[in-house]
């Protein structure tokens, strides 16, 4: 009997809510005037690039636990992009000279070329494989993995995410944006979801496909073999729970069937607009960018509050399971 009551406990606990307030974290910059965050980790670990003397000098970088730190670069000054990081804290992006970078991954303070010249890295996976677009547009996507870099298609586009199970999103086209075609990589088959690009996946047994669709320039989120319409703007990540963030012109979240801007959701007093929330990680951690009360491009960390109910119900839960021990 104290284990189902536990049991029940722990299920209130993990209750899905219809909406959230965040806790806005500005991440800063390496001592120029902006910052963009691209990527996020399942414990919270964001990476992507700081200014450190202007706009044209950009060094990617990983924040953590309140601290940003640039990464290595294979150009001084550096122009450097961080755009995905996995579970095991390997970054993967691209590092200069601005017009021919080289795709790299960095892993304990240290940079490595996966590919040299005009490529950009997008995903990477927990197992280490890499995905982006090869070459100038139209451009060619590929997957890099154990040292070799596949273009996979066998036609133009490119690949912006990869999933644990080796599935790839992006999308093929010959340059002209309004004929492009959103794929899905599953299986060693490659499945046309219709006219767009796709931008995110998640790792669920039916997986779900977040993006962009043209012509009706909508951000669309593809389940079951169904594109479900979320409305003008572009959708770019989503995390196992379904929930899923975009720009509509503001960063938006949609969760429990509910568009929500995430202007709404923050402290108003801060004076912050969010405009590109980019990726969300299982925790519901958030990361964009936006502009802070001074006007500065500025990424961000958006981290849910727990409701009040909430916080009765963990302690509640802390003391019965303490309590269950004991006895």
């Amino acid at each position: 009997m104290k284990s189902v009551v536990l049991l029940v406990a722990i299920t209130f606990l993990t209750g899905a809510v219809s909406a959230e307030e965040f806790i806005l974290t500005e991440l800063g910059t390496l001592g120029g005037n902006a910052s963009r965050a691209y990527g996020v980790s399942p414990s919270g670990q964001v990476v992507g690039w700081a200014s450190i003397t202007d706009d044209e000098n950009k060094q990617a970088f990983v924040w953590s636990a309140g601290s940003m730190v640039g990464l290595p670069s294979l150009s001084d000054p550096p122009w450097d992009i961080a755009r995905g990081i996995n579970a095991n804290g390997q970054v993967v992006g691209v590092s200069g000279p601005r017009y021919s970078p080289s795709i790299v991954l960095w892993q304990d303070d240290s940079i490595q070329v996966l590919w040299p010249g005009t490529t950009s890295a997008y995903g990477i996976n927990d197992d280490g494989q890499v995905v982006g677009k090869k070459g100038s547009d139209p451009g060619d996507p590929f997957l890099w993995e154990d040292g070799n870099l596949y273009n996979f298609s066998g036609t133009h586009g490119g690949a912006y995410a990869i999933n644990d199970c080796g599935q790839i999103v992006g999308y093929l086209g010959v340059g002209d944006p309004s004929t492009d075609r959103i794929f899905l990589y599953s299986d060693g088959a490659i499945y046309d979801l219709g006219r767009g690009e796709a931008y995110g996946l998640n790792d669920v047994p039916n997986v779900q496909v977040v993006g962009y669709s043209n012509p009706s320039g909508q951000a669309f989120l593809w389940q079951n073999g169904s594109m479900q319409y979320l409305g003008q703007g572009t959708a770019y990540g989503i995390n196992d729970s379904g929930q899923v963030v975009g720009t509509n012109g503001r960063a938006f979240l949609y969760t429990n069937g509910q568009m929500w801007d995430l202007n709404d959701l923050i402290d108003p007093g801060l004076n912050w607009t969010l405009i590109e929330a980019i990726a969300i990680n299982d925790l519901g951690q958030i990361v964009g960018w936006g502009t802070n009360p001074y006007g500065q491009e500025r990424g961000f960390l958006l981290t849910v509050i727990p409701e009040p109910a909430t916080i009765c119900l963990l302690a509640a839960g802390s003391c019965l399971f303490w309590s269950w021990r004991r006895q």
